[in-house]
This record gives C-alpha cells, sequence and structure tokens, in this order.
C-alpha cells in the first residue's frame, strides 16, 4: 500500500479562493488574490468571528440543559438599530428576509436584545446568538462571492449584524477584549465601499440623506476642541517619545486619521459608516503593535474610544466605549502616558485616582536617584 500523501492545501483561505480553487495567501484584511481582483475579502471576517477571544470564551460555556426559548424570525432587533430610519427601513426587509444568512444574523442579534434585557444571569440565550451568528457566516461564505445589484442589501444587513454581536458581546467580556470588534470593523471597511456605491445608485439615498439631515445634531465646538486638543497633546508626545524604529510612521499615520475622523464626525459618530472609517483607515503596523499591547498603540486607540463614546447609546453599544478603552488603560505601562490621558478617561468614566498617586510616587523616587 502506497503512503497517503500529506495535505499540503490550506483549510483556513477564504470563501473566493476557496470557491475560484486558487491558493489562498491567508494575508489579512485582504489576501492578494482579491487584492489583485479588486474584490471583497472575508478572510478578516472569517478570522474576527472564529478566532477572536471573545466568542472563543463564548465557545466554552457549559452547554445548559434547560430549554432554550424559541426566537422568532423576526426584525424587531434589527430594526432598533436604526432608530429614526425604521419607517426606511421597514418595507424592505421583506427583500432580504429569504436569505439564509440574513435570517440567521437577525435570530442572532435577537437573542442578544432579549440577553440584554433578561433578568436571568444563567440564560442560554448568548450561546444561541453565537450559534446563529457562526452559522450567518457560514453560509454568508459559501453563498456570496462578490456584492452585486442583486445582494447589496442583504449583505448590509449582514455587515451590520456581525458588527452590533461583536459590539454587544464585547462590552459584556470581562477583559474587555480590545481586538475584537476593531478586526469585524476593519474587516468590514472594504465591504462597505462595495456596498455604499450600490446604496448611492439606489432609491434609498435620498431618503436617508434627508432623514439624517433632519436629525443631525448641530454643530457645537465643544465636541471637537476638548478631544481635538487631547490628540493634538498626544501628537506631540508621541513624537517626542516615540520618534524613532519602525513603529513611529504607524502612529503618525493612525493618529492623522484619528483627527480627519474626529473633523468629520464632528466629535459624534452616528452613522455605520462612522464606525468603520478609523478602524479600517489604520495600517497593518497599527494593528499588530495593538495585538502587542504597545504602549504608543493603545494611547491612540483610548483617545478613539472615549470619542466612540459619543455615539448613541444603543443597547448594543450600551458600555462598550468604557469596558474596552478601561481594558486598555490598563495594559499601558507608562506613567506618563496615563496621565496624558486625562481627557479620555474622564470622558469614558473610569477611576483614575491611583495614577496621581502612581505619580508623585515616581517624582519622589526621581528626588531620591
Amino acid at each position: 500500500m502506497y503512503p497517503r500523501r500529506p495535505h499540503t492545501k490550506s483549510r483556513n483561505g477564504c470563501g473566493q479562493c476557496k470557491r475560484a480553487h486558487i491558493k489562498c495567501d491567508l494575508q489579512a484584511p485582504i489576501c492578494s488574490q482579491c487584492a489583485k481582483k479588486k474584490r471583497a475579502c472575508d478572510y478578516q471576517l472569517r478570522f474576527a468571528t472564529h478566532r477572536s477571544p471573545t466568542v472563543k470564551a463564548i465557545v466554552q460555556i457549559p452547554a445548559m440543559r434547560c430549554h432554550v426559548p424559541q426566537l422568532p424570525v423576526s426584525p424587531i432587533a434589527l430594526l432598533s438599530l436604526f432608530d429614526y430610519e425604521v419607517e426606511i427601513w421597514e418595507p424592505r426587509f421583506s427583500q432580504v428576509h429569504n436569505q439564509h444568512f440574513v435570517q440567521h444574523g437577525i435570530l442572532a442579534i435577537s437573542a442578544l436584545y432579549i440577553d440584554t434585557y433578561r433578568q436571568d444571569s444563567h440564560s442560554p440565550i448568548s450561546r444561541t446568538a453565537l450559534f446563529h451568528q457562526l452559522e450567518a457566516s457560514r453560509l454568508f461564505r459559501e453563498t456570496t462571492s462578490a456584492v452585486t445589484e442583486e445582494n447589496w442589501l442583504s449583505v448590509l444587513v449582514f455587515a451590520i449584524t456581525l458588527a452590533v454581536f461583536h459590539f454587544s458581546i464585547t462590552s459584556k467580556a470581562p477583559d474587555g477584549c480590545i481586538l475584537d470588534t476593531m478586526l469585524v470593523l476593519r474587516s468590514s471597511g472594504p465591504l462597505g465601499l462595495e456596498i455604499g456605491a450600490w446604496l448611492d445608485q439606489s432609491e434609498l439615498e435620498p431618503l436617508l440623506s434627508a432623514k439624517q439631515a433632519e436629525h443631525k445634531p448641530p454643530f457645537c465646538l465643544d465636541d471637537i476642541k476638548a478631544p481635538l486638543e487631547a490628540i493634538e497633546a498626544l501628537e506631540t508626545f508621541v513624537a517626542l517619545s516615540y520618534n524613532t524604529g519602525v513603529a513611529s510612521p504607524a502612529y503618525k499615520h493612525a493618529i492623522g486619521a484619528l483627527k480627519s475622523w474626529l473633523s468629520w464626525t464632528q466629535g459624534r459618530p452616528l452613522l455605520w459608516i462612522h464606525f468603520l472609517w478609523w478602524p479600517a483607515a489604520i495600517s497593518p503596523e497599527y494593528m499588530a503593535l495593538l495585538a502587542e499591547n504597545d504602549d504608543g498603540a493603545l494611547l491612540i486607540f483610548v483617545h478613539w474610544c472615549a470619542i466612540m463614546k459619543n455615539a448613541p447609546q444603543r443597547w448594543y453599544l450600551q458600555g462598550w466605549a468604557q469596558t474596552v478603552g478601561a481594558s486598555a488603560f490598563h495594559r499601558i505601562d507608562s506613567p506618563s502616558g496615563h496621565r496624558l490621558l486625562k481627557w479620555a478617561i474622564t470622558t469614558l468614566g473610569i477611576d483614575f485616582s491611583w495614577v496621581a498617586t502612581e505619580l508623585l510616587i515616581d517624582k519622589i523616587q526621581d528626588r531620591l536617584d
């Protein structure tokens, strides 16, 4: 009997490469094959959904032997994502509800929506949400190779349910996994550009623009003045403290993007494109630094979380900025970096009284030395 040949093909390639039967180089956020063909790549989306620490933590929850309530296949939770745009979106759900990945996505956030308002902390609903979200992601990969005129609305709903899922579960994570939602928002950026091209041509665009103009809050200088001063102080500090090495360009680019994003959103992120833009704009080098808990990367990230705190506090965002921002803050080792974060941690409501004590001890130690 001849020995069995070893398996050399990757089982983790993106869905587009698998369907085309070509080798995927597994490069995040977009593999080289998809980049070459200028198509949306789901590799980063797959990585974020299946490999994130928060999802792994939920998977490890012991299976409950109690009855899991039947969840209605209803857009009620999804409609809660759109606030004042509900009357525009509601008639259009009949166009996408027959897609199985949309059905599972809606069920996932319906479970989280119910879980948010349940008193029973031992409910298995979060596990149910995870099951439906993984099913939605699997079906999306298997059935969707590109964003088209026929499916762009379904893809939009799927992308929103995926982002909501990660916002919601990360806000409840005890250690506030800082990369989970970033990876999902970052991977949704290219997808958002493709969806946006079809949205701009649809009859929805003028309706949504009119609604947004009607409900957009008036510009207030105080909304942008304090965060801009904090970011400029951060920019100066990083330039002086981290002005050498390969990390320096990554910091500079991330801070520049953060300032542009602050100006564009006027300090009030309101729309899904606002949530996606900064995570999609930062460089892979910055993401690598953030994954390593690098002080400079964490300082920038906490400022982004503080501005995100001004987003409408919908059910899936409740506590997210505070949880994730606090987790990043407590990973920073530099006492001078802690002092630089006064505006951000005050905005996030993080207790930083111990920082003043830490700085005082450092000053005493300097004098003794």
